[in-house]
């Protein structure tokens, strides 16, 4: 969304960046703490909470649901965030949140986003 955001020109370049680095350390903080909560012995998934394809659907079904995903919730955010005619307000994050819970329901069997 962050990307999609920058190159709109809804969002600065500079932004764009420094939220990704922000994401990449949030995401790596959430790891170690995942880590040190849950051992390696006691890890009932077997991948400590990692995404992987289902082998019942692929590649291919796990990329387009993604595509999809990531269309829906971009869509999403570029009606209710961030257009000017759009008339959710505060509403907004309500409607960002069951996107992105729609957008879960789709692919958590698929590849466990």
């Amino acid at each position: 969304v962050v990307w999609a955001l920058v190159i709109s020109g809804e969002l600065p370049w500079y932004q764009g960046v420094v939220n990704l680095i922000s994401e990449l350390l949030g995401s790596t903080l959430g790891a170690f703490v995942l880590l040190q909560l849950v051992t390696c012995e006691n890890d009932a998934t077997g991948n400590l909470g990692s995404n992987i394809i289902n082998p019942k659907f692929g590649l291919r079904h796990a990329l387009m649901g993604e595509a999809l995903g990531t269309f829906l919730l971009c869509m999403v955010v570029f009606e209710t965030a961030v257009s000017s005619a759009s008339k959710a307000g505060a509403n907004a994050c309500l409607a960002i949140g069951f996107a992105v819970f729609l957008a879960h329901l789709l692919l958590l069997p698929i590849d466990g986003c």
